[in-house]
């Protein structure tokens, strides 16, 4: 089997490591981004669209699904639907007037498109 040069076999390591390195580095800055992604979408759901050193000044009472603000409404959701079902029976296509979301379509909390 032909080797390269040592030195040249030691810049390719330097560069694997480095990609190496990298990459670590690309998945903790996702890792950091998904969970302050998190942590915003509960304070939004929690305390509404106001900064995070006002929280504590947002007027707040309790309902059957936890703490909300004061001025918001809670109701039943369905009251607003005119129809529900599990699933389907029959076979779904690739175009239609209504888009069918599967849970395959569903990735780390993102709807990918088909």
């Amino acid at each position: 089997m032909p080797l390269p040069p040592l030195n040249e076999q030691r810049t390719i390591a330097s560069v694997l490591r480095t990609v190496k390195g990298l990459r670590e580095s690309i998945e903790n800055v996702i890792t950091s981004a998904r969970e302050l992604k998190k942590s915003l979408m509960k304070h939004l759901f929690t305390y509404g669209s106001v900064p995070v050193d006002r929280a504590d000044q947002v007027p707040m009472k309790k309902t059957a699904v936890g703490p909300v603000p004061e001025h918001w409404t809670t109701s039943t959701l369905v009251l607003y639907l005119t129809r529900t079902q599990y699933g389907l029976s029959v076979r779904g296509e690739q175009s239609g007037k209504y888009p069918i979301l599967r849970m395959n379509a569903l990735v780390e909390g993102w709807v990918l498109p088909n």
